[in-house]
């Protein structure tokens, strides 16, 4: 399996989302995901998109172009397609993007937000073109061995939290009380999401723009050896703010025979910003963490 870097699910700011891809050109990971995903308002400027892509090609990276998984206004329909005329391999995050594919004859990466959950889809997408699959973390170990005939990679998830819902409204925006239209990127204040917890205390889920995603991060660094087993061919690592070099490298270690997983996760622990969780790949609660060690909440 091959390291991916997932795009950046949060909104950072220019410069350091700079600063990120900087350090992150330092690092081993052969892929990065680059663009925006969740909102259009974040969106970098094409020159400065471009920029990035270059620095990290330079770095060795093969980049990939992420797309808005909602792409609604006659604006951000309009980048969509600048994208796509892009020399660079194009992550589709809605059907409509694979359709600007297949009008340039190109191929493409169908991404998580896409909602892939059994071979028939596998198969659809690939016959379209899709040379590699991102398969969704609440699959367990059991759906995502099936059709392992179908000539297609697979990526999954490796680390990072879990989409929960995405909406054309703003769930920050509403918190906040104020529009999306004039939001002025509050979401910004809140760099790994707003936190929501239950009424014990407990961390449930982070708000996140247009997106809701899980509290817990979803791990699966003492999984490698099943996920190989069930057809995986590369592991997406999303970005957090601090320490994402760190979980990359733990990952590739791993990866490489030279660590073991239930090492790893312990120092994962101290890097996560969140409790850590894999239960759905179990067929389990999707908040448990099982790992070598036993059954539980990490």
């Amino acid at each position: 399996m091959k390291l991916t870097l997932g795009p950046i699910p949060y909104y950072w700011g220019v410069k350091e989302t700079l600063r990120f891809y900087e350090t992150i050109a330092g690092t081993e990971v052969e892929e990065v995901y680059l663009g925006e995903a969740v909102c259009s308002k974040r969106q970098l400027s094409l020159e400065r998109l471009l920029e990035i892509a270059r620095m990290l090609e330079g770095a060795g990276k093969r980049v990939i172009l992420s797309t808005l998984a909602l792409a609604i206004t006659e604006e951000e329909l309009a980048l969509t397609e600048r994208l796509c005329d892009l020399s660079y391999t194009i992550e589709a995050n809605q059907m409509g993007v694979i359709a600007l594919c297949e009008e340039r004859g190109r191929t493409f990466v169908a991404g998580p937000y896409l909602g892939i959950y059994n071979p028939p889809s596998l198969a659809f997408l690939h016959a379209l073109g899709a040379r590699r699959i991102v398969l969704l973390p609440e699959l367990s170990g059991e759906v995502l061995r099936a059709g392992l005939e179908i000539p297609v990679e697979r990526e999954v998830l490796g680390y990072g939290p879990l989409t929960v819902a995405l909406s054309g409204r703003c769930y920050t925006a509403l918190a906040l009380e104020v529009s999306k239209a004039r939001c002025a990127l509050v979401c910004g204040d809140y760099p790994e999401g707003m936190p929501l917890e239950t009424l014990d205390g407990n961390p449930l889920y982070r708000l996140n723009g247009t997106e809701i995603l899980s509290a817990p991060y979803h791990c699966v660094i003492e999984l490698l050896d099943a996920l190989r087993d069930a057809g995986a061919t590369h592991l997406r690592i999303l970005p957090q703010r601090e320490g994402t070099p760190e979980v990359l490298v733990l990952f590739s270690r791993v990866l490489a025979g030279w660590m073991d997983g239930a090492e790893a996760v312990g120092r994962l622990r101290a890097l996560a910003p969140a409790p850590l969780c894999n239960g759905w790949f179990f067929g389990k609660p999707g908040l448990q963490y099982v790992g070598t060690r036993g059954e539980g909440k990490a």
